[in-house]
């Protein structure tokens, strides 16, 4: 298509990894957003497998990599350092792995992990909503931000371990109006990274207030 061929042009993809010009690197069959030796070193750390989980909030969870080296190197260049394009992987990362997909179309709804609105105007993006619009797009799944989180929250990843469950617990919200959306829904919880599960439990529990059905917490990746 000419749209795409003058996108391409001004903004010639490139791989998330390494930088590389992707343009003419790759065809339908293959990645658009990783070049093939990065995809082997990342390839290495996907899981995606749909897990049942014994917790009282959501009782599916599946995290599409392992929080380790090149994987935790592009998440941290994903939320901070001005890279919104990356979701553009974990998207077609996500709707190539066909088995995910077609439990993905059992729910209703994709709920994104919220930020605070401090900091998402310091960022400029909601990393999760990202992924989860991309895969709205394809999939035709609704995407509805009815979490919102508290201001002054302090930055999870900044706090041990120990101190993550205290410092998230009552963090989240659904305004009044909104409840409803939930009620009787099958969510998709979409979050970044899982590392106590302290974010999860506090989003989850707040849905299951507001009535959905069934919970399944998508993560892109599991520390």
């Amino acid at each position: 298509m000419l749209i795409e061929f003058v996108l391409n042009f001004l903004f010639p993809p490139i791989c998330v990894s390494c930088k590389k010009d992707m343009q003419n690197l790759y065809s339908k069959e293959e990645d658009k957003w990783i070049c093939n030796l990065c995809k082997k070193r990342i390839i290495k750390f996907k899981k995606a497998q749909i897990l049942k989980v014994r917790n009282i909030y959501y009782n599916k969870f599946v995290y599409i990599f392992e929080y380790k080296h090149i994987i935790r190197k592009l998440m941290l260049n994903y939320k901070f350092k001005a890279r919104p394009y990356i979701s553009n992987f974990f998207v077609e990362i996500i709707l190539k792995d066909k088995n995910l997909c077609r439990n993905i179309l059992n729910y209703d709804i994709i709920i994104p992990v919220p930020m605070s609105r401090q900091k998402l105007k310091k960022r400029g993006y909601n990393q999760t909503e990202l992924v989860a619009k991309g895969i709205s797009k394809e999939l035709k799944i609704e995407t509805e931000n009815l979490l919102q989180k508290k201001e002054n929250i302090k930055t999870q990843s900044s706090l041990l371990k120990t101190g993550r469950s205290r410092n998230i617990r009552n963090a989240f919200y659904i305004e009044k109006e909104k409840v409803e959306k939930v009620k009787n829904k099958r969510v998709i919880l979409l979050d970044d990274i899982f590392t106590t599960g302290a974010t999860a439990r506090e989003c989850s529990k707040k849905l299951k207030e507001a009535g959905a059905k069934d919970i399944l917490v998508l993560v892109l990746a599991k520390d």
